[in-house]
Order: structure tokens, then sequence, then C-alpha cells
């Protein structure tokens, strides 16, 4: 079995980071099929304030739905949050993403890239807004939940899955407990410099792959030489192809799982010298 196949990159790329505005629109780590241009705005002027929610309801596809629905206590059911707000000032669309990224590690307490969340960043005029929703996998439609996300991020940090396969190929990823049955586990994040973007797709790929090499590597108490001789674990990326990377989505999210018709029955991570709990 060679490298490459251990190396497995997952699919076409899901949705969930959008920056809507009057012109382009922006996907960010996983990306979307289905671009649109123009959600429903408030008024210039009526801007929500951070910490509210919304009773919007989910589209069957992945994707935020155009409106939002009317605002809703957090405590109860309810599919969008208002995570920060902002006036507009002479930011680039890649200056929005790198704001609202920040701004998702202080509400969350942990960072936005290494959860179950997507993003969507609506524009207008005056302001701009980091909207959340939570995804029941790397590539699906958005699901209610009840309670601010607010210091709640070990609520919906990225763990472990069960993968969708065509092939020998990941398509997408369900987060499931890592206490059960899975076949994929979340090992950490992996981000590009700026100053260091690669040439071409080929090129990304490669440096990503040798950066969640060492991430995974690392999550399974490993060397890179191990990881890559292992002929029953492999390793993958979820994230943006070169155009958005240098829009500023350069986080990559490395995960470790088993090949098809094989799952694993508990957690990978430190597994160094034991017997790999495969079956």
């Amino acid at each position: 079995m060679t490298s490459f196949q251990k190396k497995l990159l997952g699919g076409t790329l899901a949705a969930v980071i959008l920056i809507v505005c009057c012109a382009a629109v922006l996907a960010g780590p996983r990306l979307v099929a289905e671009f649109r241009s123009r959600v429903a705005k408030p008024a210039a002027g009526d801007a929500p304030k951070a910490g509210t929610c919304w009773d919007a309801k989910p589209k069957a596809e992945s994707g935020f739905p155009e409106s939002y629905g009317s605002q809703a206590r957090c405590g109860d059911v309810h599919l969008i949050e208002t995570v920060y707000v902002a006036k507009r000032g002479s930011e680039t669309d890649a200056g929005l993403v790198t704001s609202c990224v920040a701004e998702l590690e202080k509400y969350l307490g942990g960072r936005y890239e290494a959860s179950q969340l997507q993003l969507n960043i609506r524009t207008v005029a005056a302001w701009y807004s980091c909207d959340v929703a939570q995804s029941p996998s790397l590539e699906g439609s958005l699901t209610v939940r009840k309670g601010s996300l607010r210091g709640r991020f070990a609520e919906v940090a990225l763990a472990c899955g069960a993968g969708e396969y065509k092939g020998e190929s990941i398509t997408n990823m369900t987060f499931v407990s890592c206490q059960g049955d899975h076949d994929s586990e979340f090992a950490g994040l992996y981000t590009i410099a700026a100053t260091n973007m690669p040439e071409d797709d080929a090129a990304l790929e490669k440096a990503v792959f040798a950066g969640c090499s060492k991430t995974v590597a690392g999550y399974l108490g490993w060397t890179t030489a191990e990881l890559e001789r292992y002929e029953k674990l492999r390793y993958w990326y979820w994230g943006s192809d070169l155009e958005n990377a240098k829009a500023g989505h350069r986080t990559y999210q490395c995960f470790a799982s088993t090949f098809a018709g094989s799952t694993l029955t508990s957690s990978l991570r430190n597994i160094g010298r034991a017997t790999l709990p495969i079956k």
C-alpha cells in the first residue's frame, strides 16, 4: 500500500464559512457546493447584539437559510447564534474572516476550526456579524440546539466520527461519541502561514499532508515514520483549496481513521505502542 493511499483527502470539501455581501461570497474550511450572493439583510443601523439567537428553519441541504427568522431565547430551541457584531471599516473579506475566527475563540472558549460549528458572516454597509450554527457532520445541514454557545466549546468540540465512503474515499463524516464504535478521530489542526503560501493546489495538498502527518503522529504518540509504515490506519484532512486559503481560510482539520469496513472501539489518543482498538 502506498503512502498516497494512506493519505486520503476527504472528497468534495463542504460548506461553512460564508461571507455574505453585495458582491463575492467566500467559503472557508469546508466549502459549499451551492454559493449564494445575498441573504435577507436587516436595514442599516439595525445591527443585532452579540449573544442573540435566532429561530430560523434549517435547510434540507448544507448552508445557512436566507432568513434568520425571529430572535429567540438562547435557552429555547434555536438554529443560529450571533457571536460578534462590529461596524464596517476598510476590512477585506479575509480581514473579516480573521476577525470572526478570533472573536469566536474568545466567545466559545476554544478554536472554532476545531468545532462542529459552521460560520456565516453577514455584511451590510454599516456593520457585519459573525453567526454560528451546529452541524451533525463535516458536510451537512444545520441542526437546532438549546443553550448559548458562550463558553461551551467542550459541547461542540470535534472528536470522533463515522465516515461516509465512496470506495475507499471518505466523502463526509458524521460526529459520534468516542466511547462507541467509530472509524475516524480528529487529531488536531494545521495552519499554513500566510507568508508561506504554496503556489498551486498540488503544492498546497503536499504541504497540508506534511503538516497533518506530524499532527496525527503526535496525537497517536508515534513518529511520522511509524505513521507512514502502519497499514491499518491512514490520515487525511478537511479544508479549503488554494483560492480560499489565500482569502484567509488557512487552517485545516487533520484526522486519523481506519479503512472502510474496520471500526475503532475506543480512542487512539496517545495509543503509543499499545494494541490498536480495531475490529
